[in-house]
């Protein structure tokens, strides 16, 4: 199993400082799910995949929240994509444990959702984040 490491870069920075303190956190935790799995800590894996689920959930309620409160008009096209990564990643996680194959748990969040993060940040939070500076 190829693992890659997984790293914030300042290039994914948005300028809110929480949206980026809590991106910064979610690749820390993909990463600490990479290495927990590297060395087989099956024990562990558990525990970083439903902190993953949980953060996710937290992070996306936050951005949310910043949507509403801005009334930023590209709050429905954002929300969607938010809907969609919770979507494929409960999938993620249902094939997991149905058929308890961690190797496709890792290529699939190597492969799907740390690009869909880095793409999500780099597009969509990137235009939030820029209507954000113009208009407060």
């Amino acid at each position: 199993m190829n693992i890659e490491k997984i790293e914030w870069t300042e290039d994914l920075a948005t300028g809110v400082i929480l949206i980026d303190e809590q991106h910064q956190e979610l690749f820390a935790r993909i990463d600490k799910f990479m290495t927990v799995v590297q060395q087989e800590k099956i024990n562990e894996l558990q525990e970083v995949i439903a902190f993953l689920e949980d953060y996710v959930f937290l992070h996306f309620d936050a951005e949310e929240e910043y949507m509403n409160t801005t009334n930023y008009p590209g709050y429905s096209q954002h929300q969607s994509e938010h809907a969609k990564f919770i979507k494929s990643f409960n999938e993620i996680k249902h094939q997991c444990d149905q058929e308890g194959e961690v190797d496709v748990l890792v290529d699939t969040i190597q492969k799907y959702l740390v690009d869909w993060l880095i793409n999500h940040i780099q597009k969509t939070d990137q235009r939030f984040a820029a209507f954000m500076k113009n208009h407060f």
